[in-house]
């Protein structure tokens, strides 16, 4: 059992860095950030627990993990890639780093000349799709959401003391929903390939991969969520409302899909839609831009660092296959 650790660290890292859809209601001052870790830390594990599953049967699909020892090397690798991009503040795919890590334990399979080593590779057609789906699917649809609740909302409700009521109220529904959907999604990066490799069954590995997503939340996820809420643009209450909402209808749809992919590409993505509605001038490319460098070097990346810890491994005597 103590080869789960790596995945724990691994839930850890995704509570801290993926719990960042509260950011742009924290930043408008609609909601404390204890309260809404709090809150994360609450429906991450009912998300986990109720639906996680179902993206774990797509890594087992993609993993031909059968060994324990090469299920720990992979998220351990995962882990570290994840928690050196949130210590400098950069919301990354945890989606990304897992199934960087999965094809570098493949890569190393080949390097052994196992057959059909490579097969991990053939099956990431409809995962790229969906990566690329997630961040534009989320600007479009915050795009799209924003004019609808504007209009309700100077329609229907002209005193200013009941807006702010209903965008609290609504946007701490839409963070309690996001964090459900958060940990549908995303519980599978943490332990599916332990399910893989047949150390944990499915509700455990939720249960443990949710409590320990729940504990990152509540730790150490303060500078991804402001970098989120303050530094890619100036979107107030309503938007933060709006990007919150479009960040959760994505991320449950993909879990519908049974794909798990990056909530913080579905937040990133919404909070540019909502910068575009409000003026392209108001969003900061220089720093969207080091956000989806991150994205592009986090798979390679995790994909490099696991073939290397199991190559260093397997020369200092360790078995990795069995």
């Amino acid at each position: 059992m103590w080869r789960i650790i790596s995945g724990l660290w691994m839930g850890w890292g995704l509570g801290a860095n993926d719990s960042n859809f509260f950011g742009p209601g924290v930043a408008a001052k609609v909601i404390k950030y204890r309260t809404a870790t709090i809150l994360i830390a609450i429906f991450v594990v009912i998300g986990a627990v109720m639906e996680g599953p179902k993206c774990m049967h797509t890594l087992d699909k993609l993993s031909a993990t059968t060994s324990p020892n090469e299920a720990f090397i992979i998220l351990f690798s995962a882990a570290l890639c994840v928690m050196i991009m949130s210590s400098a503040g950069m919301p990354v795919s945890t989606s990304q780093a897992v199934v960087g890590s999965i094809l570098g334990g493949s890569l190393f399979r080949y390097y052994l000349g196992v057959p059909g080593a490579l097969d991990s590779f053939s099956k990431l057609g409809k995962i790229v799709i969906c990566w690329i789906g997630t961040p534009l699917g989320a600007a479009f649809m915050a795009f799209i959401l924003f004019h609808v609740v504007d209009y309700i909302t100077s329609r229907y409700i002209r005193n200013i003391l009941a807006l702010n009521r209903f965008i609290t109220v609504t946007l701490v529904v839409a963070g309690c929903y996001g964090a459900y959907g958060l940990g549908a999604n995303n519980v599978a990066n943490t332990t599916a390939v332990y399910v893989a490799s047949g150390t944990l069954n499915e509700f455990n590995a939720a249960l443990y991969g949710g409590l320990a997503m729940a504990v990152g939340a509540l730790t150490f996820s303060r500078r991804v969520m402001m970098t989120v809420g303050e530094k890619i643009a100036v979107i107030g209450p309503l938007g933060a409302l709006v990007a919150t909402l479009s960040h959760s209808m994505t991320m449950h749809f993909f879990t519908q899909v049974g794909v798990p992919v990056s909530s913080s590409q579905a937040i990133v993505g919404a909070v540019m839609g909502i910068g575009f509605v409000k003026g392209a001038d108001g969003v900061s490319y220089k720093k969207l831009l080091s956000i989806v460098t991150g994205w592009i070097i986090t798979p390679i990346s995790s994909m490099l660092f696991c073939f290397g810890v199991i190559w260093l491994f397997s020369k200092l005597g360790m078995t990795i296959l069995q």
